[in-house]
């Protein structure tokens, strides 16, 4: 949680906006509590801050955190832009981190096309296996520009035009509006009854010009990071003050200062998890 928190934290649009509300009287819902929350980490008057109720919030959306266990961050930051869409679907919250895709499919036998548009808050990028020891790396406009490839589906698809199972070939792409804050998920835990965690070194950059786009900018904000395996590991999150300008790593209640020039070394760069990108006005 404390990771998840931290990075949507460090968003300078969604903490200001939480900040120039009315503080809340009654707690009544999961965005009011978020407000209450974010109001009390900036007040300056807290060394740190509980959020038991924003964790009872979102539990009611996602069971898995009802309890004390071990979960995920990404999770955790899922469920709760979740749990404000049920309370208001066109909140500014969820707003701000939507992305619409553009999904082609290409029949095969007589090059038919079905077009699906879909609306996500985040964009998740799956990830191959990397040998660590010799710190080889994979830069993550590389990975987008893979999730944007056209591919051949696997097994057959069923084509509504030629009524019939066919090969086919599948692309998506990231469409207008681009998304003012992006959430990058890379897949370091893959569904294969494996256990393994996928520790390859991604490379990624404090700032990128075109990266969804031919005319776009952006500029990390944080990165929430993983240590440890599947059995236990833990959390962390770099993230940077957008007051004060500079970058620091949240552990649980222990915060300390790092130099930017750290924000990318692989040691760091090999647990990056989750990467939060703001975008920039041209």
């Amino acid at each position: 949680m404390n990771s998840a928190i931290q990075c949507l934290s460090s968003i300078p649009i969604l903490t200001e906006w939480a900040m120039q509300r009315k503080p809340p009287l009654k707690c009544s819902n999961v965005i009011d509590v978020y407000i209450s929350l974010v109001q009390a980490m900036w007040s300056g008057r807290n060394h740190c801050f509980t959020p038991r109720d924003l964790k009872i919030f979102v539990s009611r959306v996602a069971p898995l955190f009802t309890d004390y266990g071990q979960q995920d961050s990404h999770e955790f930051m899922n469920s709760f832009l979740n749990a404000v869409e049920n309370v208001d679907p066109n909140s500014f919250i969820v707003d701000i981190f939507r992305i619409t895709t553009e999904s082609k499919t290409i029949c095969q036998k007589h090059q038919h096309i079905d077009m699906i548009n879909e609306t996500t808050t985040f964009l998740s990028l799956p990830l191959s296996e990397i040998e660590s020891c010799n710190l080889t790396s994979i830069p993550l406009e590389d990975l987008i520009r893979e999730f944007s490839q056209e591919n051949d589906l696997n097994g057959t698809y069923y084509c509504h035009q030629c009524n019939d199972y066919t090969p086919a070939r599948q692309k998506t792409t990231i469409i207008s509006p681009l998304p003012r804050v992006l959430i990058i998920q890379l897949k370091r835990f893959p569904f294969d009854n494996s256990n393994k965690k996928i520790d390859t070194l991604v490379q990624y950059k404090l700032e990128y010009k075109n990266l969804l786009s031919n005319n776009d900018k952006y500029k990390l904000s944080a990165v929430s990071l993983h240590s440890g395996s599947l059995f236990g590991g833990h959390y962390t999150t770099i993230a940077r003050n957008y007051r004060t300008k500079k970058w620091y790593r949240f552990d649980d209640s222990h915060v300390i200062e790092i130099d930017n020039k750290n924000v990318t070394v692989p040691f760091i760069a090999q647990q990056a998890y989750v990467l939060i990108y703001l975008k920039e006005d041209n």
